[in-house]
């Protein structure tokens, strides 16, 4: 009895042993690493080719930045991690560019033979993952990122960059949206007072 009691400690500390030195049976076995995306592409973390688990809710997006070279081969791909919660549920991934045009995508995988962004632009390029759903909103789920075919290097300042025009498309952008919000809070403020308007009518 004693003998056959070694005999299984035995076994399951090799057992152990291997599930600690090749990771998880699951498919976070093929994930490097964790990361956590932004929904302002501004904020986006850099990603280098790998595999990086992540959550996202349904109905939001998720951004990340590659650092890419013209004419680089690039295949990029986002699953569930774990059990894949069925259908109704499309989760895609889009390659998006330096101007913040989708270049490909939105698809479970992204492969392509290479693009070129416009001269005067940076070469950070962006992927923007997204889960919609028809019937659950707000339903938090893991998912796994995978990166290939990017250049892994350090960011690039536009000030650094030759006629590089960025900064100044992304000040503009910036200055929109001050706008655009300052007039929704508006449009907002006057429907509020126009309803209490109408209360206040109502009780006359």
């Amino acid at each position: 009895m004693t003998l056959r009691r070694n005999l299984v400690m035995s076994v399951m500390a090799l057992l152990i042993l291997v599930v600690s030195a090749v990771g998880s049976f699951g498919p976070d076995a093929h994930a490097q690493g964790q990361t956590i995306g932004t929904a302002d592409f501004r904020n986006a973390p850099q990603l280098t080719p790998g595999s990086y688990l992540d959550r996202i809710v349904t109905g939001d997006s998720a951004w990340y930045s590659v650092i890419y070279t013209n004419g680089t081969p690039y295949e990029f791909e986002v699953d569930f991690q774990g059990a894949n919660p069925g259908t109704g549920f499309d989760l895609t991934l889009s390659f998006v560019a330096p101007t913040l045009t989708t270049v490909d995508g939105p698809a479970a995988v992204v492969i392509g033979n290479g693009v070129d962004y416009p001269a005067g632009h940076t070469n950070v390029w962006f992927l923007k993952v997204s889960l919609e759903t028809s019937n659950q909103n707000g339903v938090e789920y893991p998912i796994i990122v995978s990166v290939d075919g990017v250049q892994s290097a350090s960011l690039e300042a536009c000030s650094d960059i030759d006629d590089c025009v960025l900064d100044d498309d992304y000040a503009a952008i910036n200055v929109a949206l001050a706008e655009a919000t300052a007039g929704l809070e508006i449009a907002r403020s006057q429907e509020k007072a126009a309803a209490v308007e109408a209360e206040i009518e109502n009780l006359r």
